[in-house]
């Protein structure tokens, strides 16, 4: 996570309301897709959070209200989502930010995420299967002809069927009070 170059194309507002947007996808459309094509129960995910670079110099006073907010709303609207975390390429700086904020943190949730060093693939490939990892990270997934693994939203939920109800249900979903209309509005969001 570079903070100054997310900082380049978007505000700590708009990256906050990204998370949250992405948190609604998941329970509306990810999760019961997930479960029908697993033909078992999927209520949570992985999350694979890169910090390659990040220090305590990254730690402006902006980011810490955001890194504290993020496992607020996390808690409060999408409780027990989180399968596991894992943090990679945390150097010492991460590692130092991790003592300091571990402990602002649900202990519940903390035991879900693995803070590792470089040497991390070994750790994701024991959960993950090589197909669906990004290249990029010891897996052989490309999706090239979607933009790439990180960009190509593969997964059951992309079938014509859960296209179509994603679209009814999101009509729905904006009828109703959520999350995303609670937050402070952002400007210039897309």
């Amino acid at each position: 996570m570079n903070v100054e170059k997310l900082l380049e194309v978007t505000t700590l507002d708009c990256f906050v309301k990204y998370h949250v947007q992405e948190f609604e996808k998941s329970i509306a459309f990810r999760f019961p897709a997930c479960s029908v094509a697993a033909k078992r129960h999927i209520n949570r995910g992985v999350t694979i959070l890169d910090v390659e670079g990040v220090s305590l110099r990254n730690f402006t006073k902006p980011v810490r209200e955001v890194i504290l907010q993020l496992p607020k709303i996390d808690n409060d609207y999408y409780p027990e989502t989180l399968g596991e975390m894992f943090v990679i390429n945390a150097g010492p700086g991460f590692r130092l930010l991790w003592h300091i904020l571990k402990p602002f943190l649900d202990p519940e949730t903390t035991s879900k995420i693995h803070v590792l060093g470089n040497n991390y693939q070994g750790k994701l490939l024991e959960i993950i299967d090589e197909w669906e990892l990004p290249d990029f990270l010891g897996g052989r997934c490309t999706s090239e002809n979607d933009g790439g693994c990180l960009r190509s939203d593969k997964g059951p939920w992309r079938t014509l069927k859960e296209i179509s109800m994603e679209a009814e249900c999101l009509e729905k979903t904006m009828a109703t009070p959520n999350i995303t209309r609670q937050l402070k509005p952002a400007t210039d969001c897309n």
